[in-house]
């Protein structure tokens, strides 16, 4: 009989054997340790890439997931996830193109065709305005997307998002322990005491923490995860989303945990009102014990003379503005756009020049109508298989949480947009598993009858 002593070795011996994990931890240690120096940020990237080639698509993808929660996010700041975005889509290329000559993966003719074309269009319509090189990046997206479909069956998205969930909370208890050292360069607050982990930015910390707060309710709604490992995650990532005093990010949380609840409910009443209301209480007990924080984000919300709105939208309604005037500056403009690599516009109030801060404005303004019907069936030829398999609603919820979060944030600005792409995907696994289930069922039953 196996002791429990000796099982716990098996167990920490096997977890360390794994190679992606060791990819994880020696990405982890690589990041922590460049703070000291800008070049030894080669080291970490070099790392990522490095996993990307060795690993196999199903591996690779979580350590690329896991890698979005570390490093800034934003094309304008840091080259650190840039580079991997791009070195993966390069990487992931050479895999399909091999792929595809043993047969292994399908070639999407009229998907590719769609988005050759459209990046053909957009592309030179851009050079008849002023071009802004850093978004030669958003090239990357959809072939990025494309690859993720071709290759379906080698990638485990309950497997990565494990991944992105250690992620999250590996790069929140790190950034805590280190950044306190002295003469460290990595600021894991900005002003007002704003958390912000090692993504540098309280908006991608949030953004990272409630995309898989979603995926784990919906987990969860769907009887997948245990209540413990829910529970865990979703405490945990409440605490991580109230610490970057982030308003719109505390309105989004208090809106996908009331519709978690009504779904909660509404699936079984009886048999859960009392787990509910013991819910309610701890969630309450949670409220108490971070009062301060709460305190403090409402009071942003009525910063502005108690108007909500305002305080929310903090300047936007300025910057939209500014981009609806381009957008309708003359007919060509409304119908085309200004291309994909357009300069981002000058904001008088502001006094400089700002991103859209809205991935639909940001669509309007560079694809015009025209351009975002073009998109829209590009999209269309994605999530077409989707609707054939008459996916839950609850499936969708990380894909509603990038719906919303993108009224306020340009996601498309951000590799932060990959968090969309993979919210689809989860409708994609999730509904190809769900068929093929239907259909085990129903041979079994067949094979019973005869």
């Amino acid at each position: 009989m196996i002791s429990t002593k000796d099982s716990f070795k098996s167990k920490i011996c096997s977890l360390f054997s794994n190679r992606t994990i060791i990819f994880c931890i020696i990405f982890t240690i690589t990041y922590i340790i460049s703070a000291y120096n800008i070049y030894l940020e080669f080291l970490y990237m070099a790392v990522a890439i490095i996993s990307f080639i060795l690993l196999p698509i199903k591996e690779s993808f979580n350590v690329f997931l896991y890698l979005h929660c570390f490093s800034l996010s934003n094309i304008g700041y840091s080259a650190g996830l840039t580079i991997e975005l791009i070195a993966y889509a390069f990487i992931l290329l050479i895999k399909y193109i091999i792929g595809v000559i043993k047969h292994k993966y399908p070639v999407y003719k009229k998907l590719i065709i769609a988005i050759c074309l459209f990046y053909i269009f957009f592309v030179i319509i851009s050079f008849f305005h002023k071009t802004y090189w850093r978004t030669l990046l958003y090239l990357v997206y959809l072939p990025l997307a494309y690859f993720f479909l071709a290759m379906l069956k080698d990638i485990n998205i309950e497997s990565a998002m494990n991944y992105f969930a250690v992620g999250v909370t590996t790069s929140v208890i790190t950034s805590l322990l280190f950044g306190f050292l002295p003469h460290y360069n990595y600021n894991i607050f900005l002003i007002d005491g704003r958390f912000n982990a090692f993504t540098n930015h309280t908006n991608s910390l949030y953004i990272i923490a409630l995309f898989s707060t979603t995926y784990f309710m919906y987990k969860f709604l769907a009887k997948e995860t245990s209540i413990l490992k829910f529970a865990f995650i979703y405490i945990f990532n409440t605490i991580t989303i109230l610490s970057t005093l982030s308003k719109f990010g505390f309105c989004l949380l208090i809106l996908f945990t009331f519709i978690f609840f009504i779904i909660y409910l509404k699936q079984d009443f009886k048999k859960r009102y009392k787990q509910t209301l013991i819910l309610i209480l701890l969630l309450l007990i949670l409220a108490l014990v971070f009062h301060n924080v709460i305190f403090k984000i409402i009071s942003r919300l009525f910063e502005n003379n108690g108007d909500i709105i305002n305080s929310i939208l903090t300047g936007r309604d300025e910057i939209w503005t500014s981009y609806l005037k381009k957008c309708v500056s003359n007919p060509f403009v409304f119908l085309f756009g200004h291309g994909l690599l357009a300069e981002e516009v000058f904001v008088e109030p502001h006094g400089m020049i700002r991103a859209s801060h809205s991935l639909y404005i940001f669509l309007l303004y560079r694809f015009g109508i025209i351009g975002i019907i073009a998109l829209s069936y590009i999209i269309y030829l994605f999530i077409k298989p989707v609707y054939k398999t008459k996916p839950k609603f609850i499936m969708s919820l990380p894909l509603i949480w990038f719906l919303l979060e993108s009224l306020g944030a340009c996601t498309f600005r951000l590799t932060n947009i990959t968090l969309g792409i993979f919210s689809v995907m989860i409708l994609f696994i999730d509904s190809f598993k769900q068929i093929n289930t239907n259909k085990s069922e129903e041979q079994d039953k067949q094979e019973k009858t005869d």
